[in-house]
């Protein structure tokens, strides 16, 4: 559910922006998330991961979460100091309102995104839910009417970086049960957690470039009025598949990392491939069904002057979605809970290499479709080459083939109907019923094929039914 309100967020906020916003302060908007998550990787993620990862085999967890929040306050220091040098340095943004604002989202994203891990590992679900609840009510409450009023975009961000921290503010002044003291900081800890952490932060910077190099590149070749249209498109194809990936894989991880540090692998395995079979039977046709609605979707969400790039964005990247999220939260997984993180560094090396190269090659000709081809061959590439060598690392995995199957004939039975429905850019009751008819289709082949997961769906739906019946 927190993970659901954060993409009706991302949904909410790219309908109303787009149309807010003039398409350059559009753009403007977009490539500051994207440098925000960049940041957020470089200097921030490394700590929150190394915690993570350390959770389960640590003797001494308070000196583990006060040391890392020691680590984190380092880190954000030094992520607030380079992005104002950044923008100094890159002449672009002397104006020092717009410049507070966008430190404000960087390190308020940074922030955000650390809370949510540990309240992850620490399984907090409703304190996640509140979380998330409170930066969507903060963030279409904060920035519109502040925009409208002032007329002015950076005020607009400056409110926008408010609403990234409206949430932390209860864990700001609320008393922590756990103090600072430096002997509670455990500096030999450090390296430990830098041992780990570090190489972890370079891979997921690496594919953060991967998946945003495109729009900077974009950007140099058509200006900001293009890839506003473009990153609209593709936030909403990665955040829609995305939800799903990552509610799984904070399903799923906590308890994978704890059978591993228990020496468990039998039961790991077997969780791990139903990991990847409740993986694939999600985001499969999640992707697919983006696809056959991406028309309906940009007519009703996106703005008019961006619509058309956003259009051609939102189709090519639902199938790139599919490849990013299967390449970092199903195969890149083994590696992080192997702590082995060479091989995606050098994965993700070869990624950015081949993004740049077709980048040159299809932007000056293909323009937005180009960039949005770019992307998908790279990161299907990099995903293949994560599968290859993930399926070496260690015990050999025995993948759910015949499952796999019957999600993906599933998949194509559902392709067949929603191609015959064909696209119209018809009401939102139009693409609600597409999209419930797809979904059907999907469910019903599952069903006939004996796909266990839906048939115990299926059980647990009517057992709730006839109980609240008897009640």
């Amino acid at each position: 559910m927190g993970r659901t309100f954060g993409a009706l967020l991302t949904i909410a906020s790219v309908a109303l922006y787009s149309r807010l916003l003039p398409p350059s302060q559009y753009g403007i908007l977009t490539l500051s998330l994207s440098t925000a998550a960049l940041f957020n990787a470089l200097f921030c993620t490394w700590v929150a991961q190394s915690v993570f990862r350390m959770y389960s085999e640590t003797t001494d967890l308070k000196v583990l979460l006060l040391t890392g929040k020691f680590l984190f306050v380092a880190s954000i220091l030094i992520s607030v100091i380079s992005a104002m040098l950044a923008m100094i340095l890159s002449n672009q943004l002397f104006n020092p309102i717009l410049m507070a604002g966008i430190v404000l989202i960087a390190s308020g994203y940074s922030v955000f995104e650390y809370r949510t891990v540990l309240i992850t590992r620490q399984e907090l679900p409703f304190r996640y839910l509140r979380m998330q609840l409170t930066r969507l009510a903060f963030s279409l409450i904060l920035p519109i009417p502040v925009y409208l009023i002032s007329q002015s975009f950076d005020f607009f961000m400056i409110a926008l970086g408010l609403a990234y921290w409206a949430p932390l503010t209860s864990l700001l002044v609320q008393k922590s049960n756990y103090t600072f003291k430096r002997e509670h900081i455990d500096f030999g800890l450090i390296g430990d957690l830098a041992k780990y952490g570090v190489p972890v932060a370079l891979s997921i910077l690496l594919i953060q470039l991967a998946s945003s190099l495109d729009r900077y590149i974009l950007t140099v070749y058509s200006g900001l009025d293009t890839v506003a249209g473009y990153a609209a498109g593709a936030d909403l194809a990665l955040f829609a598949v995305g939800i799903v990936a990552s509610s799984l894989n904070q399903a799923f991880y906590p308890r994978l990392l704890s059978l591993y540090s228990s020496q468990k692998f039998a039961a790991e395995q077997l969780l791990y491939r139903r990991y990847l079979s409740c993986f694939f039977a999600l985001t499969l046709p999640a992707s697919v069904g983006i696809y056959f609605v991406s028309g309906e979707l940009t007519h009703l969400l996106i703005g008019e002057s961006i619509r058309s790039d956003a259009s051609i964005a939102l189709s090519i990247f639902a199938f790139t979605a599919f490849f990013l999220n299967a390449k970092s939260f199903v195969f890149d997984l083994r590696f992080q809970i192997a702590k082995s993180i060479l091989l995606p560094i050098i994965n993700a090396i070869f990624t950015i290499a081949l993004l740049i190269g077709c980048c040159i090659i299809l932007i000056p000709a293909y323009g937005v479709q180009g960039a949005a081809i770019s992307s998908f061959v790279s990161l299907s590439f990099s995903c293949g080459l994560s599968l290859a060598l993930s399926a070496k690392l260690g015990k050999s995995v025995k993948y759910p083939i015949n499952e796999l199957g019957k999600i993906v004939t599933a998949t194509a039975l559902m392709s067949l109907v929603l191609y015959i429905l064909g696209q119209g850019l018809g009401s939102i009751i139009g693409l609600i019923s597409k999209i419930l008819i797809g979904v059907s289709v999907y469910f019903l082949a599952l069903l006939m094929m004996r796909y266990k997961p839906a048939q115990d769906a299926l059980k647990s739906a009517l057992s709730s039914v006839r109980a609240i019946l008897k009640h």
